[in-house]
């Protein structure tokens, strides 16, 4: 089930399917439960740095999209909870705002392991993070969906670049304040041009430097 919302779903139809939805958050909330329990009962916890996250999110009305049903960079299909468990305690109970991105995540592992981060690894640690020593280690953090868009945001705006699809696919670049605009309904590309053309050069700059590592 997964698609435009507008003729396909009705108001009650749309709350069901989002309540079966935190029916399944509640179910694998438990069953992470059960898992650190047992890793605890084995006397694994106080060693093990445990490391919880998803591979997405999912759209559930929003933009009017239910569930992955287009490629679209919108907050709700790409943020994702990212919870870092240190057996030392270390970031105990600490929201961190700073930006990371999926790839920071295996050289995390990398580094709590003691073990060299090879110089061909684009993420970062996020272990100086969680010990306080820097308060950010990136001004930006990037996306996209292959052949079909990129997004780069800061800690205010993000900005979209649609990449050539089909004749329903969006062509107009987006550009969001997510500070006022968290929903990502109001888009400001043409009020707030410099800051496009700003981000867009960024954003290219970023790409072109992925290709050229390759």
């Amino acid at each position: 089930m997964r698609g435009e919302v507008k003729g396909y779903l009705n108001e009650a139809e749309l709350n069901h399917v989002k309540a079966l939805y935190a029916g399944e958050v509640t179910m694998m909330d438990k069953w992470v439960g059960t898992f650190l329990k047992r890793v605890r009962d084995i006397g694994l916890l106080d060693r093990t740095m445990v490391i919880f996250l998803s591979d997405h999110g999912i759209p559930l009305g929003e933009h009017g999209i239910i569930r992955k049903a287009r490629p679209w960079p919108y907050e709700e299909l790409i943020r994702i909870p990212l919870i870092m468990r240190h057996p030392e305690g270390i970031g105990k109970g600490k929201r961190i705002k700073a930006l990371v991105e999926t790839p920071d995540v295996m050289p995390t592992i990398l580094d709590f392991l003691g073990i060299k981060i090879p110089e061909t690894v684009h993420g970062s640690s996020l272990l100086p993070l969680i010990s306080e020593e820097k308060e950010k280690i990136r001004d930006y953090a990037y996306s996209g969906f292959f052949n079909r868009s990129w997004s780069i945001r800061d800690e205010e705006w993000k900005y979209i670049h649609w990449l050539p699809g089909p004749p329903s696919h969006p062509t107009k670049p987006e550009l969001y304040n997510l500070k006022k605009d968290h929903e990502e309904l109001s888009n400001l590309v043409d009020q707030e041009s410099k800051t496009a053309k700003a981000l867009e050069l960024n954003l290219k700059n970023f790409v072109e430097n992925l290709k050229a590592k390759d």
